[in-house]
Parts: structure tokens; C-alpha cells; sequence
């Protein structure tokens, strides 16, 4: 799988809002629209820009199915109007990858004016074109992405190249919006590749002492020069997402508590033997300790020759998973 777009929002609203509002202003649309539904076709959530009578007449399905004719609907008569007769779960390619006007995909104007959808939805709403967009992240829907004209107008050959040229960023950043859906009250930070972290929610700033900050940039660093995107500190664990994007590279990490440690052989080493291990699965190098704990870097060696013995781990990878320690507050 490819990194998602880089994304500064705080919220999933907002990054799928701001991608709209760029959308409509590049079309020239009178309003933008996302919407998404469950497996079972239930509307479940519905952001909108521009025109507000759009997203207020969708809102009134939230909690149920939409109109027949609507990309959710696999209705009998939906399916003898569409050209193909798909589904969400059998969406051609082309529907996916591409903007589509408002007759596109169905056999005829006369067909779509006759279903459910135009009826409680297009026509009451003033809708004469639309550009839709039914991307998908690997097998993953990602929701319904639109601009829409009113009142007659429809949208130009160059409004339609300019919709044209954003889908695949549309795409990775309707999969970042979602990303974050994912993430729901975890803990969370976004960095770069560096190691700089830009971002973080209130429980991962009270978190991030600078011994941790120090943590988490070497991990980052780890990250993205050896593709790891696990690690362990304090008891917590963190997993990265790489985001690609025009912005650049960011990393995402979510940060869990881990639960009751799976190993108890930390608690066999000696407390000079905690000291080194700590100091190295914070990627600390055998002279750094030295200088730290005040020792020769042999003691520092013969230590760490005992805690890889004792916690049966021989990298500092799995040094870190073997010691966990107080949990995330």
C-alpha cells in the first residue's frame, strides 16, 4: 500500500471540508458534498461546502438508506436505469478513477428523472450536473465525493479537466480523513521524517517529556530509513503510518497503552543492568552510557552482554519490545 496524502487538519471533518472547498473552487461548483454509508447502505455521515440546502436534504437520511438511484442503492429499478448495473460492491473502475456527470452512468436522462433519488433528492435540491467521484483505498470505500450545478448551469470541458487532475489527490486525502476515523480518542502524532514532530493531540503533548520526545524522533528516524513502524517505550506502543504527498513526507503515529507485559524477565535484571538497557533501547550508543552512568564502556558492554542474555533478545529492537514500563497518562 502507498502513504496517504500529508494532512495538517486536526479533525477528519475538516480535512475532508478543505478538500471539498478546494474542489468546488477549482470547478466553479455551486456546492461540494461527501457523504458515507455502511455496509448495509445505511447513511451513516454527510459534509457539504457551498449551496447548504445539498448537505440539509441529505442529513434527513442519516440513520437509514437512501433513495433508490443513489450510488448506495442496488434496487431492482435502480439497477435496470444504470448503465451496467452496479453496485458499491461491484463498482466498475472506471467509477473509481474517474469524475462522472450526472447522466453518465445511467441509460438515459429519462431513466434517472424517474427514480427515487431525483425525486426527493435532484430535483428539490435545483441540481442540474454533477461530477462524482466513488474512490476506493485498496477495497475500501471511501465515501461519495461530488461538486454540483444548480439552476440549469452545468459544468464546462475545463471545470471537468479540473476535477480530472485531482482525483488521486482527492483519493489519498479522503484515505488520511479516514486514517484519523480510525484513529477515534487514541493518542496521536505526526512527524517528519526527521524525527520533528509537528502535531499531536492534548494526551500525547502531556505524555512527551523530552526523554520520550528524544524516543520518538530516533524512532521516526528508524521509520522511515529501515521500515519499521512498531516500537515500544514507557509502556506504550506506538505504530506508524507513512503519508505521502505534495507537503512532503510525514509519519502518523498512534499511541496505545500496552497491556500487562508479556515478559517477566526484566525484573531479574540487576539495577545497573536496567540502567544500560533502558539507556540503549533509547538508542543510546555503548560510549554515550559510558558517559552518562559515569562507567568504562567494558562495564557498559559486560551489562548489556547480561541483559541480552537474561531477556533471550539479541537486537535493540527486541530489547525495546522486552522492556515495558508505566503506561500512557
Amino acid at each position: 500500500m502507498t502513504g496517504l496524502l500529508t494532512f495538517t487538519s486536526q479533525s477528519s471533518s475538516d480535512v475532508r471540508r478543505d478538500a471539498l472547498k478546494r474542489l468546488a473552487s477549482a470547478t466553479e461548483a455551486d456546492a461540494g458534498c461527501w457523504y458515507s454509508v455502511s455496509p448495509d447502505s445505511e447513511l451513516q455521515a454527510v459534509l457539504g461546502t457551498g449551496d447548504a440546502s445539498v448537505s440539509q436534504i441529505l442529513e434527513r437520511f442519516i440513520g437509514g438508506p437512501l433513495p433508490a438511484g443513489a450510488a448506495s442503492s442496488a434496487s431492482s429499478e435502480t439497477l435496470r436505469a444504470r448503465r451496467g448495473a452496479w453496485t458499491l460492491s461491484t463498482v466498475p473502475a472506471v467509477m473509481r478513477s474517474q469524475f462522472r456527470g450526472l447522466y453518465d452512468d445511467f441509460k438515459s436522462r429519462e431513466h434517472f428523472a424517474q427514480l427515487p433519488a431525483y425525486e426527493q433528492f435532484y430535483g428539490p435540491c435545483r441540481i442540474s450536473d454533477q461530477l462524482r467521484l466513488l474512490p476506493f483505498y485498496d477495497e475500501c470505500f471511501l465515501g461519495w465525493v461530488g461538486v454540483l450545478r444548480t439552476d440549469g448551469r452545468v459544468f464546462s470541458r475545463a471545470q471537468r479537466r479540473a476535477a480530472a487532475a485531482r482525483v488521486v489527490g482527492l483519493r489519498d486525502t479522503f484515505a488520511a480523513a479516514r486514517a484519523l476515523d480510525a484513529i477515534g480518542d487514541a493518542a496521536y502524532l505526526t512527524a517528519r521524517p526527521s524525527g520533528e514532530i509537528e502535531h499531536g493531540c492534548g494526551r500525547t503533548r502531556r505524555w512527551l517529556s523530552d526523554e520520550r520526545q528524544s524516543f520518538v524522533r530516533r524512532a521516526v528516524r528508524d521509520a522511515d530509513r529501515e521500515g519499521l513502524y512498531t516500537c515500544r517505550v514507557d509502556g506504550v506502543e506506538l505504530r506508524f503510518v507513512r503519508l505521502d504527498g505534495p507537503g512532503g513526507v510525514r509519519y502518523l503515529a498512534t499511541l496505545q497503552d500496552l497491556p500487562v507485559p508479556r515478559l517477566g524477565a526484566p525484573s531479574t535484571l540487576t539495577t545497573a543492568e536496567r540502567a544500560v538497557a533502558d539507556a540503549v533501547a533509547a538508542g543510546l550508543r555503548v560510549r554515550e552510557v559510558a558517559e552518562e552512568q559515569a562507567l568504562s564502556p567494558n562495564t557498559v558492554k559486560f551489562h548489556l552482554k547480561n541483559v541480552y542474555l537474561k531477556l533471550g533478545v539479541s537486537t535493540r529492537l527486541e530489547l525495546r519490545e522486552a522492556l515495558l514500563r508505566p503506561r500512557l497518562s
